[in-house]
């Protein structure tokens, strides 16, 4: 026993001389600033103000900065475990690292244009035995606490954040993170030096692969996060999910909730995510939508968006004040491409307004082709639509507007209009729609309100059309059902040049007749004009500008054959040849 006693206390001895040894050594060591200048060059810096250690392999930092050309780490205060073997080899491996306060900075870089040659730029490049340089420094496990900055790339927080990850953080230009886990409470966020979010908590999971600064980050980032926000600039989704042009989320202090999971720039198919705000600010086809809003994301196999509105107003960007109002506007946009960093994904768009009123029917305008040269001026009205477009039927946009007064070639009208188009194909992008049929049904005075005329009561169907939004065009086949032919006067008569017997024919007889018409912002066309009455027989055709307008029409009661031309403001009647007239268009 006295035996084993003896080697116990030289043990013992021993142990405490190199613990003691190792204190002097060590403790003089990291105070000597040949050292302290040595981590400082080349292009990884790592540096203290004030270093101390009574373990082997463990050292108690206070000032720590480590810094290389993509991260920057300052902690006020760490407890490092580090490899003695690595020290030999003029190395620092860091096998855990674990601060509290402080600040971290990544930087990735923009990915290489030069693929894989590209790869090793970071590398610290060959030196001599001779040439000075610095230690290479290795990190492998890294826990803060009460972190109170982290920025990566554009994103930027402050706040009060844990991180604790298997870091490795080498002088090839390489990172990887393993088993990261994070935690945020109270954090103000940026993207690109603008307000973010104002986080009141997120946590979860992260992993970074290996990455270097040719790579796209989002490429070889996977997380899984949880947790509430308050969005504070909605355009932000445009960066990153909702892609489409004609769409865009503009409202403040969005309320958010929910959980985002990302495997290397796909979205997974846990991801939810609820945004909120009373007063959502959206825009739909540069229309300003306004209310009590909200904004769902959902990820299975396919991205799902979908926007309701409950309660909501329409402010056109002309005239600044509400133009419309409804309840329950709701648009579904789904797409089966679930990179975040998309940025042409095929949307499938359905777009639902119920019966809504618009206060002023002038609103309209702005969709009609300017070459039309028909316009809404006052009255109230009725809208509702429904366009989905991954169906054919279903589909359609409908106006009520009983008391409407409009213009058309400068007369005025006052009665009720209806309209219904039935759309087939329906296409977002380009605001495009095929309508395979449509209603327009008229009874108006013309004149105005307090006319004296008789109202003109007529309807046309359409038969086959086409319509884009922005630049505003249409053409389409139509069908005229009518009381009379006045309209047709209106037009090609307005000076009353046709014989007596001829203009009391257009008053007193029914009409039914087919044409094609083109109109776009600046012109429109009224071609293949034919219309049949018990009596009478028309053929015309008519193009007109907001400056000029010309046209022919030709008419034959029985033996009896006439015709009219337009030329701006200048009307002139053919009685002679006028079949021949007719026919030559110049």
């Amino acid at each position: 026993m006295r035996r084993w006693g003896k080697i116990l206390a030289v043990v013992l001895l021993v142990l405490g001389g190199l613990e003691i040894a190792w204190i002097i050594a060590a403790n003089r060591y990291l105070e000597n600033q040949e050292f302290k200048d040595l981590l400082q060059k080349g292009g990884t810096r790592f540096a203290y103000e004030k270093a101390s250690s009574y373990l082997p392999g463990h050292i108690h930092v206070k000032g720590l900065t480590f810094e290389d050309e993509r991260t920057r780490m300052e902690l006020p205060e760490a407890r490092l475990q580090i490899s003695l073997l690595a020290l030999a080899g003029k190395r620092i491996i860091i096998w855990s690292a674990n601060g509290r306060g402080g600040s971290l900075a990544f930087q990735p870089g923009e990915p290489s244009a030069e693929g894989d040659a590209g790869a090793d730029r970071g590398t610290p490049p060959p030196t001599s035995d001779t040439e000075d340089r610095s230690w290479p420094v290795y990190f492998q496990e890294l826990t803060f606490r009460n972190l109170q900055s982290l920025k990566v790339g554009a994103f930027a927080a402050q706040g009060s954040i844990d991180v604790s990850a298997e870091l490795q953080i080498a002088a090839e230009d390489k990172v990887r993170i393993r088993d990261g886990t994070l935690e945020l409470r109270q954090v103000q966020t940026h993207w690109k030096e603008q307000k973010l979010a104002h986080i009141e908590k997120l946590e979860g999971r992260f992993e970074l692969d290996p990455f270097r600064a040719k790579d796209e980050l989002l490429r070889k980032l996977s997380l899984d996060l949880r947790g509430q926000a308050e969005l504070e600039q909605g355009e932000v989704l445009q960066s990153f999910i909702v892609d489409a042009p004609w769409l865009r989320i503009k409202g403040l202090n969005l309320q958010s909730s929910g959980r985002i999971v990302l495997n290397q720039g796909q979205l997974g198919p846990a991801t939810e995510l609820v945004f909120e705000s009373p007063h959502m600010e959206t825009e739909l086809w540069k229309e300003t939508v306004r209310g009590l809003g909200k904004l769902t994301l959902a990820v299975d196999d396919r991205v799902q968006l979908e926007l309701s509105i409950p309660a909501f107003s329409i402010d056109h960007e002309a005239n600044g004040h509400r133009d419309v109002s409804g309840r329950d506007l709701n648009l579904k946009l789904v797409a089966d491409d679930r990179d975040v960093l998309s940025r042409d994904r095929a949307w499938h768009a359905a777009l639902v307004l119920p019966e809504s009123t618009v206060h002023d029917l002038r609103y309209f305008n702005h969709f009609l082709p300017k070459g039309l040269g028909f316009e809404f001026r006052s009255g109230e009205g009725k809208v509702a639509l429904h366009l989905d477009s991954a169906n054919t039927q279903g589909n359609f946009i409908r106006v009520d507007a009983p008391a409407a007064l409009v213009s058309y070639e400068n007369r005025d009208f006052y009665g009720s209009i209806h309209q219904e188009l039935n759309i087939a194909t329906i296409d977002f992008v380009q605001e495009g729609f095929t309508v395979p049929t449509g209603l327009l049904k008229l009874n108006v005075r013309p004149g105005g309100k307090d006319s004296q005329e008789e109202p003109w009561v007529g309807q046309l169907q359409l038969q086959q059309g086409r319509v884009q939004v922005t630049p505003s065009r249409f053409e389409g086949t139509f069908q005229l059902h009518a009381a009379d032919l006045r309209p047709i006067l209106w037009i090609f008569d307005p000076k009353s040049k046709l014989p007596d017997w001829s203009r009391k024919l257009f008053r007193d007889d029914k009409l039914e007749a087919q044409f094609h018409l083109k109109a776009d912002e600046s012109s429109y066309a009224i071609d293949h004009f034919k219309a049949e009455t018990s009596d009478l027989k028309l053929e015309a055709w008519y193009q007109g500008t907001p400056e000029h307008k010309r046209g022919k029409l030709f008419l034959r009661y029985g033996s009896l054959t006439a015709g009219i031309g337009v030329q701006d403001d200048d009307y002139k009647l053919q009685l002679l040849s006028s079949r021949e007239w007719f026919q030559n268009r110049q």
